[in-house]
């Protein structure tokens, strides 16, 4: 099997790219392997993307600029409803990235959203704000 066997055309990226999420149902984003991920991740870099995030649905995010990457384990949260976590993530990324806060800061604010998106049975948790998410992250 050749490496392009299992990929998937994005796009190219512009220099304006700054950040790209993927889910992790898209190989080779997949793999369970942390050295084909770094491969993969280090492919959209050198196209000039920024920051990269792939969801690793329960084993956390992995993520890499240049220069560094990051493994976050997932925030435990009791499972109400999946609805949203994924926006939940994306929102508090950007957010991190507009408040200056560097990869391992950003990743832990993500899975923090997303665990307090999932812990209510309401579309949007009532109880989602920037304290709670930084409180979260903390932990």
């Amino acid at each position: 099997m050749s490496s392009t066997d299992d990929c998937v055309f994005l796009g190219t990226a512009s220099d304006s790219t700054e950040t790209i999420q993927l889910p992790n149902k898209i190989p080779p984003y997949s793999a369970h392997s942390s050295a084909r991920r770094v491969q993969s991740t280090q492919a959209l870099l050198d196209q000039g993307v920024q920051r990269v995030f792939l969801s690793l649905g329960g084993d956390g995010v992995f993520a890499a600029q240049q220069g560094e990457t990051h493994l976050e384990p997932i925030c435990k949260a009791e499972m109400r409803n999946a609805t949203g976590a994924g926006d939940a993530m994306m929102a508090s990324l950007v957010w991190s990235f507009l408040a200056g806060r560097d990869l391992a800061e950003s990743c832990a604010a993500g899975t923090a959203a997303a665990a307090i998106a999932v812990e209510s049975e309401e579309t949007i948790n009532p109880n989602m704000s920037a304290e709670a998410v930084l409180a979260r992250a903390a932990k």
